[in-house]
């Protein structure tokens, strides 16, 4: 939780609260509290815009890393929710910018293998996920990453322990 904290105030230029500045309260947030973060979530995940920023994408993928780690966060399942419409709006954008942040591929491919398990076919609509997007994540992904993504969504008892 302290690394996404620190990651998320380095992301956003934000001064943490402990370390108060007076010049831009606005600036400032308390990411302690599960509920600002869960906040910050929701306003990344759905930006006014209805366009995802770098930083929007940045931030959801961030998240994906701490809801691997959190298994009792709400964020597991807004993720398992949110993230594959999300990538589904600009693939490209998605995977160039998980290419960027290859740290982060086994985290979001696992919470992208998520919104699978929470439809009535998740064999058969992960298929089709795959098969629509395996070129784009090949292409925009290195070889190592993409094999790494896919094995996220091995489709077996294992990809339900690993939420």
């Amino acid at each position: 939780m302290k690394t996404l904290c620190l990651i998320l105030l380095t992301v956003l230029r934000l001064d943490p609260v402990f370390a108060a500045s007076q010049t831009q309260p606005s600036r400032r947030i308390d990411l302690s509290d599960n509920n600002r973060l869960e906040r910050l979530y929701l306003q990344h995940a759905a930006p006014n815009t209805g366009i995802y920023s770098g930083q929007n994408l940045t931030i959801l993928m961030l998240f994906s890393r701490h809801a691997q780690q959190q298994t009792e966060s709400r964020i597991n399942a807004y993720l398992a929710r949110d993230l594959v419409p999300i990538f589904e709006s600009n693939p490209a954008a998605f995977v160039a910018r998980l290419a960027q942040i290859p740290s982060l591929t086994q985290a979001v491919c696992n919470r992208l293998n998520a919104y699978f398990e929470t439809m009535p076919n998740p064999h058969e609509d992960r298929k089709m996920f795959l098969n629509k997007y395996s070129n784009t994540l090949a292409s925009g992904l290195k070889p190592s990453d993409f094999a790494l993504c896919l094995n996220q969504f091995a489709d077996d008892s294992s990809a339900q322990s690993r939420h």
